[in-house]
């Protein structure tokens, strides 16, 4: 993020802020852009939410959303709504249980990511979907631009967080190609904390 005026227009919703990866994107996006960030929480009261992502920031030693002007760009949500006005939904992944197979992580990393871009394509918004480079593992000569197909997503090597990764990585190929969504992939490795 580099022009703030154009971001100014922005209205980014992220979800999962409370995670490690969440956290450091709501950072990122306030500390770097004039965007609203638009953040669905599971908790009962507006404080309650507040205080989730005031845990987030000590727990992973983000300060940037500590700044009271800051907070003032920050909209809190429930978990099962979505912002018809957002821009832009950024979807940080949830399942993350290394050792957890495909059905223990299906709901939250494939079915919910499918409602999301669904609404983003009745909205208009671009999804970014946070994805793994061990959606790569096992192809030879893979780039950014490599989707292995389904039937290699239940090779032994892969655990079924990077099935569900996988899988919605064709899903959101499937939905551009039929229902124009737009969207971004982007895979990362060796997160951990």
């Amino acid at each position: 993020i580099r022009d703030r005026t154009w971001h100014a227009r922005r209205r980014v919703t992220i979800t999962c802020a409370n995670t490690f990866l969440g956290i450091h994107c709501v950072a990122h996006i306030l500390r770097n852009s004039n965007c609203v960030v638009v953040l669905p929480l599971r908790a009962p009261t507006l404080a309650a939410k507040r205080a989730l992502v005031q845990e987030a920031c000590d727990k992973f030693g983000v300060t940037a959303v500590d700044d009271a002007d800051l907070k003032k760009r920050i909209v809190f949500i429930d978990t099962d709504e979505f912002d018809d006005d957002a821009t832009d939904v950024i979807h940080v992944t949830t399942a993350m249980n290394s050792l957890a197979d495909y059905e223990s992580v299906k709901e939250a990393n494939v079915l919910w990511p499918s409602a999301l871009a669904e609404r983003c394509v009745r909205s208009g918004a671009v999804f970014h979907y946070v994805s793994t480079l061990a959606c790569l593992w096992g192809i030879e000569q893979a780039d950014e631009a490599t989707l292995p197909p389904l039937e290699k997503a239940w090779m032994a090597r892969h655990t079924g967080v990077t099935q569900s990764k996988i899988v919605m990585e064709h899903k959101l190929k499937a939905m551009a190609a039929r229902k124009g969504l737009k969207y971004c992939v982007y895979r990362i490795d060796m997160l951990g904390g």
